[in-house]
């Protein structure tokens, strides 16, 4: 039940940063962090397939509401939510743990946390620009803008992975 309750705060606290901070920092609209991401890459590994999709598609949804974003945040969190799985398996080899359901990403070692979520976000971040664009003659434009965002998205979520895991080691 604690956990549940943590995720529930995370969640709370990443999509009000999202929206009254992260969504006011741009410059020309090119840096632009979505912090909001590290509540999916931190739900549990053994969270059901449907639960996640449906988390994460209220997690974009609600952002796409605040931002007036017409549904580009729910339909990018809910396709990074669908290939999490998959990618998990990859970016995190079971040779490395027992029974990879049991483990929690606060155990997983730093470089395979950045390998795991540096290709979360950045398919978020180019599905999201392209879906914006909808144009492929800005395909330069959006992979840069998606490189950038999800550079700068990957240090703030290294950030709050930090303040996650020293917050964990006091309780």
């Amino acid at each position: 039940m604690i956990d549940v309750l943590k995720h529930i705060s995370r969640w709370f606290l990443l999509v009000l940063l999202q929206i009254i901070v992260f969504n006011r920092i741009g410059f020309y609209s090119l840096f632009n962090p979505f912090i909001y991401i590290f509540f999916i890459l931190m739900l549990p590994l053994a969270t059901p397939r449907s639960l996640l999709l449906i988390l994460a598609f209220i997690t974009g949804l609600t952002v796409d509401v605040f931002s007036n974003t017409g549904g580009l945040h729910a339909f990018a969190s809910t396709l990074i939510a669908f290939v999490r799985p998959f990618w998990i398996q990859i970016a995190i080899p079971r040779s490395n743990y027992d029974d990879l359901s049991n483990i929690k990403l606060k155990e997983v070692e730093f470089g395979q946390f950045i390998a795991y979520s540096s290709v979360i976000l950045l398919l978020h971040h180019f599905v999201l620009y392209l879906t914006e664009s909808l144009a492929w003659g800005d395909l330069l434009l959006i992979i840069g803008k998606a490189i950038i965002n999800t550079l700068i998205s990957l240090l703030a979520i290294i950030a709050f992975r930090y303040f996650d895991l020293s917050s964990s080691k006091k309780a």
